[in-house]
C-alpha cells in the first residue's frame, strides 16, 4: 500500500500541475485535503478497531483501496474532469490511513521480543517498494494514466498479498 502512496507522491505534482494546470497554491490545497484524508481515515480505524476487530477493519479498509483506485484508474482511463479525479484520489490515499496503522499493528502481534527487528522489515520493505514504485509511475512519460495504474497496481498487491498471507483470526475461547 505504501508503494501506491509514493506513487501518488511522486507523480501527483507532475499530473495535478501540468497537466491539469493547477497552480502551486491549488496543488498545496490539494494534497494537504489528501493528508487531512489519511489522518481522518487512520483515526476512524483507530476508533474502529475495539469495535470490529482489527481484521475486518483491514478488510474493509482493503476494499476501500479496491473501489477507489479502481474509480482513479477509471478516470484517468476516460479522461474524467479533475474534480472527479480529485475525489476518487481522495478515497484512494485516504484508504491507506485505515491500511497502513491496522496492518503494521496486526503483523507486529505475533512477534513478541523480536518486534522491534519486524518494525524494521517492515519499514525497509516499504521504503524500498515505494523507492520502486516511483519510477514505475513515470514510465512513458507522466501521465494521469501511468499514476493511476501504479496506484492500482500496488493496492491490488497488498490485496493479494493479504488474501494469501493474512492469518484470519481465531475465535477466542473463554475459560471459566
Amino acid at each position: 500500500m505504501m508503494s501506491g502512496m509514493f506513487a501518488y507522491i511522486g507523480a501527483s505534482p507532475f499530473v495535478l500541475q501540468q497537466i491539469y494546470g493547477l497552480s502551486p497554491q491549488a496543488f498545496s490545497f490539494c494534497f494537504a485535503a489528501n493528508g487531512i484524508g489519511l489522518v481522518i481515515a487512520s483515526q476512524t480505524s483507530a476508533r474502529l478497531c475495539p469495535l470490529w476487530g482489527e481484521y475486518r477493519v483491514l478488510k474493509g479498509g482493503l476494499t476501500l483501496a479496491f473501489v477507489a483506485s479502481s474509480l482513479l484508474l477509471l478516470a484517468a482511463l476516460t479522461a474524467a474532469p479533475l474534480p472527479l479525479l480529485l475525489v476518487a484520489l481522495f478515497f484512494t490515499i485516504a484508504s491507506n490511513g485505515v491500511i497502513a496503522t491496522t496492518a503494521s499493528s496486526l503483523a507486529m502481534q505475533s512477534q513478541g521480543h523480536r518486534a522491534g527487528s519486524a518494525s524494521a522489515v517492515i519499514g525497509v520493505t516499504m521504503f524500498s517498494l515505494g523507492a520502486l514504485a516511483v519510477p514505475i509511475s513515470g514510465i512513458g512519460g507522466t501521465s494521469v494514466i501511468s499514476m493511476a495504474a501504479t496506484i492500482f497496481g500496488c493496492f491490488m498487491s497488498a490485496i493479494v498479498m493479504f488474501t494469501l498471507l493474512a492469518k484470519k483470526p481465531q475465535p477466542q475461547v473463554k475459560t471459566v
